[in-house]
Order: structure tokens, then C-alpha cells, then sequence
């Protein structure tokens, strides 16, 4: 409905900015899985916070002095929203499960 209404995007571009959503959803686990395999749980986990804290840094800012972005600028910063919380889950799950070993 953002897409939608914010917009007016039609269907085709809708299906184009799911679809960059879905993608990077994966990639995040992608990324997570392969990070896993080099750095330790606490290292990818602090880096998956870091990762949000920047994005949210700059949805704030943006949303302080009311910026609507481009279609494509908003679906970026979306998209790398779900990409640092695919990056995060991984390392979170493992955490939570055994806080004191890796």
C-alpha cells in the first residue's frame, strides 16, 4: 500500500521492489551463514547492530527534515534494513541459546 498510495507506483514496479526486498532477505542469509564461518557469533552480531544503528541513523535524519526519497532510494534503505536483520538473526538465535560459548 506504500508503494501504492505514496507513489502511485502499478503493479510491475510493486513487483520489482518486492522482489529487491525478497532478495536481499536472502542475502542477508547468505551473508550470515558465510560470516558465521570466518568471525565468531558475538563479532557478526556486533556488526548486524552496527549495521541497524547506521540505517536508523538515517531514517531518523531523513524523517527529521522530512524527506520523502525516490521510489528506489526508499526501497534501498528498506532492502538493506532486511538485509542487516537477516545478519543479525543468525548470531542472535546463537547467543540467546548458549550466551557463554561459540
Amino acid at each position: 500500500f506504500v508503494f501504492d498510495i505514496a507513489y502511485g507506483s502499478g503493479t510491475t514496479e510493486i513487483f520489482f521492489c518486492m522482489s529487491a526486498l525478497a532478495i536481499s532477505a536472502l542475502g542477508g542469509c547468505a551473508a550470515c551463514f558465510l560470516m558465521l564461518k570466518i568471525h565468531t557469533s558475538w563479532q557478526v552480531l556486533k556488526l548486524g547492530m552496527a549495521w541497524l544503528l547506521a540505517l536508523g541513523a538515517c531514517f531518523l535524519s531523513m524523517g527529521f527534515v522530512q524527506v520523502q526519497p525516490p521510489i528506489y532510494s526508499f526501497v534501498a534503505f528498506a532492502a538493506a534494513y532486511i538485509f542487516g536483520l537477516n545478519l543479525l538473526m543468525g548470531p542472535l538465535r546463537s547467543v540467546l541459546a548458549e550466551p557463554f560459548g561459540d
